[in-house]
């Protein structure tokens, strides 16, 4: 049996520019497609049922790092990853400085956790922090992957009660104790500076790092020079 297949433009135009969008995830019902803002001010939505094409949040929310001067609104977001517990996308900052929450229910855009800026007593400026992730469903939380950034970002997603998202305060996020509390979510860097060698022990043998470390490796063969040593030795415990 033949299967033809077509290519054609749907929505509006869009507006001009290079790299204006980096990577996406669909829904569990594949309808929904949300597009991450790289270069792009507001995030990409497509209704794969009617070919809707509509932009969603706006460059009071989604914004570069203070770092790039002058301020050009690049490299934004670099990957994210849907969770299906709170039905959020979380999109991983690269020269952001904030994880970026996609609420798929009121289309609403939204910045969580703390600042991610410069790491004290470095020459790093906060560039390239992160660069594509998952989401674990051993634990629920999502994974992003270093890219100059000390350390791996986990962030545990809000839950849904009564309909309205709430602070998760159940017992798997203390697998890795490295976690703080935050108003919607916890995140922080798992590397030396913030993850004492004992954390990183409990953490390889909870197996979170597992697939972490399979990603990481690919990573680390694209590029000419390893990540840090700090992050390094998190995977070697886990092995």
């Amino acid at each position: 049996m033949l299967c033809w297949q077509e290519c054609s433009l749907v929505g509006p135009e869009l507006p001009e520019g290079k790299w204006l969008w980096h990577g996406g995830t669909f829904t569990p019902d594949r309808r929904y497609l949300y597009a991450f803002p790289n270069h792009a001010d507001q995030v990409l939505k497509i209704d794969t049922l009617t070919d809707e094409v509509t932009l969603i949040g706006g460059p009071d929310v989604i914004k570069s790092g203070r770092h790039r001067v002058p301020q050009d609104g690049r490299y934004k977001y670099l990957g994210g990853a849907y969770v299906p517990g709170n039905n959020c996308v979380y999109c991983f900052p690269c020269d952001a400085e904030r994880v970026l929450k996609i609420n798929c229910d009121t289309d609403e855009v939204s910045v969580v956790g703390r600042e991610l800026l410069q790491a004290p007593g470095t020459s790093w400026n906060g560039m390239n922090k992160w660069q594509n992730g998952f989401y674990s469903d051993r634990d629920g939380c999502v994974y992003a992957v270093p890219q100059r950034a000390d350390g791996v970002l986990r962030v545990v997603p809000a839950t849904k009660e009564n309909g309205a998202l709430q602070p998760r305060t159940d017992g798997r996020a203390a697998l890795c104790p490295c976690i703080f509390p935050e108003s919607v979510l916890h995140a922080r860097f798992c590397g030396r500076s913030a993850c004492p060698r004992s954390r990183r022990r409990l953490c390889g043998r909870a197996g979170l790092w597992r697939r972490v470390q399979g990603v990481q490796g690919k990573v680390r063969r694209r590029r000419a020079k390893p990540p840090g040593a700090s992050v390094q030795r998190v995977f070697r415990r886990a092995r």
